[in-house]
């Protein structure tokens, strides 16, 4: 397994980030969206409104803007589709997936594999 160095730009929800790719030869880092495999979150809803979100989408994807957002973090790719990558994401040598899962804030899913 072959992990990658980003840095956390954004975090769309609880198992959505995205990420600043590092790579030394281009001047301008790319930008990918990166979806956490085998977990699943509350889904937050469209607009300003929070009545289209799932009960604990908010405190879910702050969490993990709290724990992620702007620091450099290892990733893994497991999958490709078109509207991202999958796999896993280390933060100081922890997977942040499990450290959701401890907190309640993300559960393990064999169906989100395949999502």
């Amino acid at each position: 397994m072959k992990y990658s160095h980003a840095t956390v730009k954004d975090v769309r929800s609880g198992f959505c980030l995205v990420l600043l790719a590092k790579d030394k030869q281009l001047k301008v880092q790319p930008e990918k969206t990166f979806f956490l495999s085998w977990v699943s979150a509350p889904i937050l809803g469209e607009g300003d409104d929070f009545e289209g979100d799932e009960p604990f989408a908010w405190g879910s994807r702050e969490f993990m803007r709290k724990l992620c957002i702007g620091k450099d973090v290892e990733y893994y790719v497991a999958n490709t589709k078109t509207q991202g990558e999958y796999g896993a994401v280390k933060l100081e040598g922890e997977d942040v997936a499990q450290s959701a899962i401890s907190q309640g804030w993300l559960q393990f899913s064999f169906l989100a594999v395949n999502r």
